[in-house]
């Protein structure tokens, strides 16, 4: 299995569409469904960064909600440098408003992840935990 960050993670559910999912891997599991906020992050413009607050009284991390539009994703096959999994080169379209952590999910974002859901705590392969970005988890993690 290929190691992702969560942020590669989050970015991935979140060009699908899957608006609720961006949060997961950092405290969607923890959030109020009925969040006042879900209205106001409903009407943001593009570049607005905000933050939901969470059931036991924190704050989830910081999100930013992206412009509508298409984007290339991948590297070409002539690009130097490149690894078989940079491609193909394809277009990305993000068709409604949706929002991305504006910053890498830590591991210590992640550790209260699991702290509050029970989830597995994924190995860090001795690099470190803190305010490291968090490896090893896959989307059904995130």
């Amino acid at each position: 299995m290929k190691r992702l960050s969560a942020l590669a993670v989050i970015f991935s559910l979140s060009v699908s569409g899957a608006f609720a999912t961006c949060f997961a891997a950092s405290g969607q599991a923890v959030l109020d469904a009925q969040s006042v906020h879900s209205y106001k992050r409903s009407r943001a413009v593009p570049g607005t960064v905000f933050r939901d607050p969470l059931k036991d009284g924190g704050e989830g991390p910081e999100m930013v909600v992206l412009p509508t539009g298409n984007f290339q994703m991948g590297s070409p096959a002539t690009e130097a440098g490149r690894d078989s999994d940079e491609g193909p080169v394809r277009t990305v379209t993000i068709s409604q408003r949706i929002a991305m952590g504006r910053y890498e999910v830590t591991f210590a974002d992640y550790d209260r992840f699991v702290s509050a859901t029970g989830r597995e705590s994924p190995d860090d392969e001795g690099w470190g935990r803190g305010t490291k970005p968090v490896i090893n988890v896959n989307q059904e993690d995130a």
